[in-house]
């Protein structure tokens, strides 16, 4: 099971979306999913990043729950149940890819991490490259559901804004 669309990427990104029991509430929002594996949208809903369906997940009966740090209070309650729990917190590209590796082992995928993880990584040149001579944009990125909710450095998107040849003006925000 997944409650949070970041897992739930990385989960098909190594083609294990097939073994998905729980996934996070309104998935059906996400064009990704319908774009790349409609059955997804028919997967049971268990919760958020930030509240877990404990009655959802416990009748799934899942091998294993990845699940973000906002839901860590869960974690006692789902291992009494025997369910492994996995505990991500992927707020920087260093974190994504510790997540991606961690998912991998858990789930006997490490070559495909590993080839996900490489992926990555080349985007990533690619964009140094080519925007080594461009100039520098300052970058506010508001949140979804305020103008003025936004990332500051300690989030990912953070990193995605410096990866795009930017400065996260709210970068010094907590």
């Amino acid at each position: 099971i997944s409650s949070y669309y970041i897992t739930t990427s990385i989960i098909m990104a190594l083609e294990l979306d097939d073994r998905l029991v729980g996934v996070e509430d309104n998935a059906d929002l996400r064009p990704v999913y319908a774009l790349s594996n409609p059955d997804i949208l028919e997967v049971p809903n268990i919760g958020t990043v930030k509240e877990l369906d404990l009655e959802s997940c416990a009748a799934l009966a899942p091998d294993l729950a990845i699940l973000p740090m906002k839901v860590k209070d869960s974690v006692p309650a789902l291992e009494a149940l025997g369910i492994t729990v996995l505990i991500v917190n992927p707020e920087s590209q260093g974190l994504l890819n510790e997540m991606i590796r961690l998912v991998a082992a858990a789930t006997d995928t490490e070559e495909r991490g590993e080839s996900l993880i490489g992926f990555i990584e080349k985007q990533e040149n690619h964009l140094t490259e080519v925007l080594a001579n461009e100039e520098s944009p300052s970058v506010y990125l508001s949140g979804n559901s305020s103008l003025l909710m936004t990332a500051g450095d300690a989030m990912y998107q953070s990193d995605m804004i410096r990866l795009a040849g930017g400065t996260n003006v709210a970068a010094h925000i907590a």
